[in-house]
């Protein structure tokens, strides 16, 4: 029987470590900086994680009932979202973005704005504010052709605002908030060193 060397022998791999995450709440409210009694929207959710986290339950992407102005400047959405992910790092965190749709005069549907939150890293409700934001035509032109189709630019992909990287080259508004909940629970984070074990807030 020939011999084996050490470099002929196959070592044992190391067992590659997982952790698991559940995140819930929903999408409470919408405020609008500018709305009428009445005025209808829809908001749509999409989740963006990094490459090293795959979706174990729920879906990654929806859209919200149609909602309306009720009083003041808030819309009443109570969304629910729930899902869940196993990863081997916390790097690619995932986020929400938000797409917020509504009619304009002329009875099209249109960008309302756009905003973008973390998932919270420790465990408890969160209570999160993500500001709402609008692009702008760019030239005299575009912001005539906007005044009279009654259109706003839009995003063609509305997840690259999670990269951040080139956000800066937009020209936005502001245009209110999303009001959510959100809550995460974990398990074997501690395995790998962190611990996020927070107080309810």
């Amino acid at each position: 029987m020939e011999d084996l060397n050490n470099d002929d022998l196959e070592t044992e791999s190391e067992v590659e470590i997982h952790f698991l995450t559940k995140f819930g709440g929903s999408i409470e409210t919408i405020q609008l900086e500018a709305c009428s009694q009445g005025q209808s929207v829809v908001i749509r959710y999409e989740i963006v994680a990094g490459a090293g986290w795959t979706l174990l339950n729920g879906q990654q992407g929806a859209l919200s009932q149609t909602a309306e102005v009720e009083y003041g400047d808030v819309i009443v959405v109570n969304f629910p979202i729930d899902v869940a992910y196993r990863s081997n790092t916390p790097f690619g965190w995932p986020q929400l973005v938000f797409s917020v749709y509504g009619m304009n005069s002329w009875g099209m549907e249109t960008i309302v704005g756009y905003g973008r939150t973390h998932f919270p890293t420790t465990h408890g409700v969160r209570h999160v504010k993500v500001p709402l934001f609008a692009p702008r035509p760019d030239t005299p032109f575009g912001n005539f052709m906007s005044w009279i189709t009654g259109k706003t630019p839009e995003l063609i992909n509305p997840s690259v605002i999670s990269e951040g990287n080139d956000n800066y080259l937009l020209r936005t508004k502001s245009y209110g908030t999303v009001n959510v909940s959100l809550n995460l629970i974990s398990k074997g984070l501690k395995d790998l060193g962190y611990d996020n074990i927070s107080g309810v807030s």
